[in-house]
Formats: structure tokens, sequence, C-alpha cells
């Protein structure tokens, strides 16, 4: 994700969950600290109507640092969806 710039992803998560295969549909917003206040609130403010477009998403991540976007972190959240 790029340092200055605010994103949105959606992420197909495969996970394993006693033994059996889940699937997470996760919608990211990427809103980075380096962004302009001009950015983060125009994408703030699109959330909702960018997820009007979708059906399915089973979790939402809201990040600023590259940390929250982790592997095990987002491992942790799925977990707890089933």
């Amino acid at each position: 994700m790029p340092k200055d710039e605010c994103r949105y992803a959606v992420y197909r998560f495969n996970y394993r969950k006693e033994a059996e295969k889940k699937e997470a549909l996760i919608f990211i917003m990427w809103i980075p600290e380096g962004a302009t206040r001009k950015s983060r609130t125009l994408f703030i403010k699109s959330k909702e109507k960018f997820l009007e477009k979708f059906f399915g998403i089973n979790m939402y991540v809201d990040a600023v640092k590259k940390g929250q976007l982790k592997q095990f972190r987002i491992l942790q959240r799925a977990m707890q969806l089933a």
C-alpha cells in the first residue's frame, strides 16, 4: 500500500478453522497518516457509496498503519466470525 495515498481493497481471505476450510470477503480501507486531509475526508465520506456495490462482505478493516494489515491480525479477526 502506498505511504501517502488512500485506497479501498476487497480481499478474499482463505483460512482453516478446526480443519475446515473457510473464506472471508474483507473490505479494507487504507488511510495512511501521510495522506492529505482532503484525500482522507473524501475516502471516508465515499466508503458507504463504494460498499453499496458489493455483496457478501464479511469483515471490515480500517487501517492507517501497515501492521494492521498483517495476515496474522486479519486471521485473528476472521476466526471470530464463525
